[in-house]
């Protein structure tokens, strides 16, 4: 039997090139972002997440339809971790996460809500100091 025996090549070419044009379809003009911040366990939780939604919502490259994502994701060692799933045009999809990471650090600074970041407890024992 051939290395490549006939017609395989161009059946897997077939295939490979129906799957990009369906990809092509699907995902051609618009992307979906992932952005992940986390909050401090001593924070209100539903305030972040309204503030958060309100936040990107307000951002222009964000469309409306299919309605971006925003909820907790996992409570993690040190944050209680939210997702932040927007939609955009493909064009906009590099900018979106810095322009909400910076516009996110803000409006949490200003409604109070902490931003978490990782901590750790050490304990000694059996020492003299």
């Amino acid at each position: 039997m051939d290395a490549y025996p006939g017609g395989m090549i161009d059946e897997w070419l077939m295939n490979m090139n129906a799957c990009l044009r369906a990809a092509r379809r699907a995902y051609g003009r618009i992307r979906q972002s992932e952005i992940r911040v986390g909050i401090a366990y001593e924070s209100d939780v539903a305030l972040a997440l309204s503030a958060i939604a309100d936040l990107v919502r307000a951002n222009s490259r964000v469309l409306a339809d299919p309605k971006p994502v925003v909820q907790v994701a996992a409570l993690a060692d040190s944050a209680v971790q939210i997702v932040i799933k927007p939609w955009v045009q493909v064009a906009d999809y590099g900018a979106i996460a810095g322009e909400l990471n910076v516009s996110l650090i803000e409006e949490l600074r200003r409604r109070g809500i902490g931003i978490a970041f990782p901590q750790r407890e050490v304990r000694l024992i059996g020492g003299d100091g």
